[in-house]
């Protein structure tokens, strides 16, 4: 059976994590698959230090970390440097791994491993298949191009992106952002005139950002039921459980994707920060999107993505949270305005049969490795 090594950064429950757990999904009766985390390989249990310290960075040095990311994922001036001190830092590590586990095909679904295992191939060191699959509507410098043998990007945006970096066309897929086949996609949402709502907030499988503050500033009318997802964040579910009103309900980390789906389809629309894959998953469903928070990094591109696009819905903080809600799942022009920029989504999204793909590339790898 045809091994694929599937390689996130961290171990955290980060959209990096979940798009290499539904690939390899996907891919387990075809292939004999395993995931490896290069900081938890490099690093040992020494990786949640490095974890703690990456989301105490993110959440007392929001502008700091916003402006290094920006500066060293954006900024072409940084690129090189960069990417020699993660050579110099990684290089060994990851040349370890490809020998212990010697793959036929190899998933990126963080920018590091890609870019060391780009610069590896370009050497010659690494002879199969290596695929990029992003997990936010961003592509930060850090990503390899030049040797990859395919990109699965969220949408056009980034595949025009590629093609000016002077990736070839052929060697892009629009496959959207990768979500477990449990979430079941759905036709388009017709408006409805209802006297009461239900309204997931979200704030991440980590519980991340100001969502106590959030919640407490909300004043419940009897027309919206609110279930909040508190992901791993054991204080916070506390916290929402001692608020006592009757029209929040507080959940800890739902780990089913079938209870998600049902979540999903129960609600009429999401609370959430702009992380990549909760957006896929809330297209996937068509659920109006309000966005109540960003952290500094990714996010705060994939909210220029959703602006962009028309596909959200942002709050004026200092007005009446609930209003904003309801005049816009009130308002039958402003529903159906968003259900077909929805769609029009959906519309430039390619179907993707992993395991097609994944064999294709494998089979034409050894093909040409024959006739050399």
């Amino acid at each position: 059976m045809n091994k694929v090594l599937i390689m996130p950064l961290l171990t955290i429950s980060s959209g990096h994590h979940h798009v290499a757990d539904t690939i390899s999904r996907e891919l387990r009766e075809v292939f004999d698959c395993e995931k490896i985390e290069l900081i938890s390989y490099v690093y040992g249990k020494g990786e949640m230090a490095v974890s703690h310290a990456y989301l105490g960075w993110i959440r007392t040095g929001p502008a700091i970390y916003s402006n290094v990311y920006k500066r060293l994922a954006k900024s072409r001036n940084e690129n090189n440097f960069s990417h020699r001190f993660y050579q110099k830092m990684f290089m060994k590590s990851i040349r370890q791994i490809i020998e212990r586990y010697k793959p036929d095909l190899i998933v990126c679904t963080h920018g590091l491993p890609s870019c060391l295992l780009n610069h590896l191939k370009g050497q010659g060191a690494v002879k199969v298949p290596i695929i990029n699959v992003y997990t936010d509507f961003v592509i930060n410098n850090l990503w390899g191009k030049d040797f990859i043998d395919l990109h699965l990007v969220p949408d056009t945006d980034l595949r025009n992106e590629l093609v000016q970096r002077g990736v070839e066309d052929h060697l892009i897929v629009t496959s959207g952002i990768p979500v477990d086949r449990n979430i079941i996609p759905i036709q388009p949402r017709k408006h409805q005139v209802k006297n009461n709502f239900r309204v997931i907030i979200s704030g991440g499988n980590l519980g991340t950002g100001r969502l106590y503050d959030f919640i407490k500033s909300i004043q419940p009318s009897g027309r919206i039921h609110y279930s909040v997802l508190c992901g791993k964040n054991y204080r916070l579910l506390s916290q929402i459980k001692s608020l006592n009103n009757k029209f929040i309900t507080a959940y800890p980390y739902i780990e089913s994707k079938v209870e998600m789906n049902d979540l999903y389809e129960q609600s009429d629309a999401i609370i959430t920060k702009p992380g990549g894959v909760t957006l896929s998953e809330c297209l996937m469903k068509r659920l109006p999107i309000f966005i109540y928070d960003c952290l500094p990094g990714q996010e705060e591109y994939n909210l220029a993505y959703l602006k962009k696009h028309q596909l959200c819905f942002s709050f004026i903080h200092e007005k009446d949270i609930e209003k904003q809600i309801l005049y816009r799942l009130d308002n039958e022009m402003d529903y159906r305005q968003l259900q077909e920029k929805i769609q029009q989504y959906h519309q430039r999204i390619e179907p993707v049969n992993f395991p097609n793909i994944f064999m294709n590339l494998i089979r034409i790898n050894r093909m040409i490795g024959l006739t050399k």
